[in-house]
């Protein structure tokens, strides 16, 4: 089906000039940095202490080994996608490579944002790269200064990794989460007491989902359609006795512990977007200067990877408006063409750019809740599934992705509602650090 849809956009007008357009940006006088800049500035100060000569947070690995990196990544991105930028925007390879080699030099940031952020087509052109938050300074110890920032209000920080201990928080505070039926660790099964229901293998009569203890992503997961009696259905369509399905999971636990959970289902009236899996919305909220959670961003995500009659694997996501819960274009992690955006889903057909999605102030409520109970954390990027019982929580990311956000909003973290909240945290965490930040003179406002 992904062959005989067609893709649509309505990208920002194509720059008439692109040549003129990068002459320009190259030339002009600096302007006043921007939040990007500033994160990475405060991620040197604060985080990079090398362990010797040859690690990369030492002079060798900034000024050697990352630059290699990011020619590597120059390289692979301008071969995979030049052509279709060139075909479709008129741009030349030597003006793709020319703005990709200014982002590393001048903005010291991941070059492949010219193509995942496509910004040929933002209004700031490259300039826009000032405002990118990355994933480099986000999850190698940045947010976690962030984080360290908040008071450990439960005697120690909740672990967001640890799904048991996560779920089991959640619960004790009421929020609706998604359930475990039983851990089982070097082979040994415990199951949850739910009440009255039975708490042994037959507590497996249902769909099942199986997922490490400790993962990002979707890292291990599997699941199991239950058929009735002993007898379940594989994700990859093999039928399995129940004593093969507990020997399956058994032998897996001997090497790392797993959580055993119902297998959800999607909402009725989102349902035609995914087949096998449990799409959920991306959810992120910060706290302001008041210990208060915000949202600033949200937004639908479809992992093919889980979706095994897929033509690809790649996830799938569209914003969400905020005000509205209105869906936004689908794009993808994998495929940064310009007009790599589309109304309906690539695979299933459904339509998806301007569908509203009803139960958005639930989803919206929830999230603000769970951040409210897990205040020592600074920003928190979650996982709410819909289903026909409501929202609930799958999970909590301390260190979410913002890579692929930006993509997905054609917005820069600086020039977004986030950039306010996160602004007046690194401007606490310089302080704490011995420096001022922002300066007083010659700095935009990241607002």
């Amino acid at each position: 089906m992904a062959k005989a849809l067609s893709r649509t956009s309505q990208p920002v007008a194509a720059p008439s000039s692109g040549r003129a357009r990068f002459a320009t940006e190259a030339s002009a006088a600096p302007k006043p940095r921007g939040l990007g800049a500033w994160c990475r500035e405060v991620y040197r100060r604060t985080c990079l202490r090398p362990r010797n000569l040859l690690d990369p947070a030492s002079g060798v690995g900034q000024h050697v080994f990352i630059p290699f990196y990011y020619s590597l990544r120059l390289a692979f991105f301008t071969l995979r996608d030049w052509h279709a930028v060139y075909r479709q925007r008129g741009i030349t390879l030597s003006q793709q490579v020319a703005a990709q080699w200014l982002l590393m030099r001048r903005y010291r940031t991941d070059p492949s944002i010219y193509y995942s952020s496509q910004l040929y087509e933002l209004p700031h052109g490259i300039a826009a790269g000032d405002d990118y938050v990355g994933r480099d300074e986000i999850k190698n110890g940045l947010m976690k200064q962030l984080h360290w920032l908040q008071p450990k209000i439960h005697g120690r920080r909740v672990s967001l990794g640890n799904k048991h201990a996560f779920t089991m928080h959640c619960q004790a505070a009421g929020l609706p989460v998604a359930d475990i039926i039983g851990v089982v660790s070097d082979g040994n099964w415990s199951f949850l007491s739910h009440g009255d229901e039975e708490t042994d293998y037959r507590s497996l009569d249902r769909d099942i989902f199986i997922k490490p203890v400790q993962a990002r992503g979707a890292r291990g997961v599997d699941w199991f359609t239950w058929l009735g009696g002993d007898f379940y259905r594989s994700k990859h369509g093999r039928e399995l006795s129940r004593a093969e399905v507990i020997h399956h999971i058994t032998s897996r636990s001997m090497r790392e512990p797993l959580l055993v959970q119902p297998k959800l289902a999607n909402h009725p009236d989102i349902a035609d977007m995914a087949r096998d899996s449990l799409m959920v919305f991306r959810v992120f909220t910060c706290l302001d200067d008041r210990q208060r959670p915000h949202i600033t961003h949200a937004m639908l995500r479809i992992l093919g990877k889980l979706e095994p009659s897929w033509s690809q694997s790649v996830e799938y996501a569209a914003r969400v408006d905020l005000a509205t819960g209105r869906l936004g274009q689908l794009c993808d992690d994998h495929h940064f063409a310009p007009d790599a955006w589309w109304d309906r889903h690539p695979e299933t057909g459904a339509p998806v750019a301007g569908r509203v999605i009803a139960q958005w102030p639930q989803i919206a409520a929830l999230a603000e809740a769970g951040h409210r109970v897990l205040v020592d954390r600074t920003v928190i990027g979650w996982d709410i599934a819909l289903t026909a019982e409501g929202a609930v929580i799958i999970e909590g990311n301390a260190y979410p992705d913002t890579h692929f956000l930006q993509r997905v909003h054609r917005q820069m973290i600086g020039e977004s509602p986030l950039a306010p909240l996160l602004s007046q945290h690194l401007a606490r965490l310089g302080n704490k650090a011995g420096f001022n930040w922002p300066p007083q003179t010659g700095t935009r406002s990241p607002a």
